[in-house]
């Protein structure tokens, strides 16, 4: 129905898709797919492969004269970070609309219409629009909706289509959880992405890039959400969990966004949800005594000290409980 308005009117504002790929082919050809067969008619696609060492350049290549793909580049060697690419992608865009489509999720056909319906509403505010999405495994099977994970925040928010401002869920939610599960579920105005001063040290992230990305389009915005699963989130089981320098790597970015992120708004924090995170976040850092002095921890140790004001009491206890541990140990030999 929207689209037929808008043939009428003969106005449809150009959405700019762009693709960052690493190592995705498995999924690649589908995720392809199901960006040029949507249902809205406007788009250009822009694919960017950050030099993978396994077959997506085929893939690409078998896309490469289908009139909807607009950019295909290839990088020599790997950029280091995602958000790099991503940045790249949004320069070269041409849209009002950018959307970021993962290379290993699935879309289903109405979620650009159905973003671009709101932002064409009269609400000049709206920035971001994202919606509820199937979570799903490496075979495509739905492991179940990304919205019930979010009722421990709010138990009533997320259920409905909602929009609210920007700034509020960065003060009570944001600023230390990110509310929005991947970047495949969203659409954003090109000219509220952050200027370069600000991506400059996103560049530097591999892993929260995307929430300070938010935090800084909510702070000055309207966000819209749509609850229906129309994006298909692949959830790839261990992958951060069983490399544990990427795991630290990630505990060391959360500490560090949460810190920065409450510097720059006052917080009004849930303080049971709160304190919930960071004991999640301690649960996934989890030091062991031995490596405790490494540089990785002892930089993790210095966020955490400033983000978390229980840090000594928890890691005292960790500490405790293995030292009891290995008493029992030498009891059993």
């Amino acid at each position: 129905m929207f689209c037929q308005i808008f043939k009428e009117l003969d106005r449809f504002p150009l959405v700019s898709v762009v693709i960052p790929n690493y190592n995705h082919a498995r999924y690649l050809d589908e995720r392809i797919k199901s960006v040029v067969y949507q249902s809205y008619p406007n788009i250009e696609v822009i694919i960017l492969d950050d030099s993978s060492t396994d077959n997506s350049r085929e893939i690409i290549e078998h896309f490469r004269n289908n009139p909807k793909i607009k950019n295909v580049l290839f990088n020599s060697e790997n950029s280091g970070s995602p958000f790099k690419q991503w940045n790249l992608g949004v320069s070269i865009a041409k849209g009002e609309y950018i959307w970021i489509a993962e290379s290993d999720d699935i879309a289903d056909e109405n979620f650009i219409e159905s973003c671009i319906e709101i932002f064409e509403s009269g609400d000049n505010d709206i920035k971001l629009v994202y919606t509820d999405s199937y979570e799903i495994d490496v075979d495509n099977n739905k492991l179940g909706r990304w919205s019930r994970w979010m009722s421990f925040l709010n138990t009533n928010l997320w259920v409905n289509d909602f929009c609210v401002g920007g700034q509020h869920l960065n003060k009570v939610y944001n600023h230390f959880i990110n509310v929005i599960p991947n970047a495949s579920c969203v659409v954003f105005r090109k000219s509220a992405y952050p200027p370069s001063t600000y991506l400059a040290e996103i560049e530097k992230l591999k892993f929260t890039g995307d929430w300070r990305i938010w935090f800084y389009i909510f702070t000055d915005s309207r966000v819209s959400y749509i609850n229906k699963p129309l994006n298909y989130f692949r959830y790839h089981l261990n992958t951060t969990r069983s490399n544990p320098s990427k795991r630290l790597e990630n505990v060391k970015e959360q500490y560090e966004t949460i810190y920065k992120l409450k510097q720059a708004i006052e917080p009004s924090p849930d303080i049971y949800l709160y304190e919930q995170k960071l004991h999640e976040l301690y649960g996934m850092w989890n030091p062991a005594i031995r490596y405790f002095f490494t540089k990785q921890n002892v930089e993790i140790l210095y966020l955490a000290l400033i983000v978390d004001k229980k840090l000594i009491r928890r890691l005292f206890q960790t500490f405790i409980n293995r030292f009891k541990s290995l008493l029992w140990c030498q009891k059993c030999l």
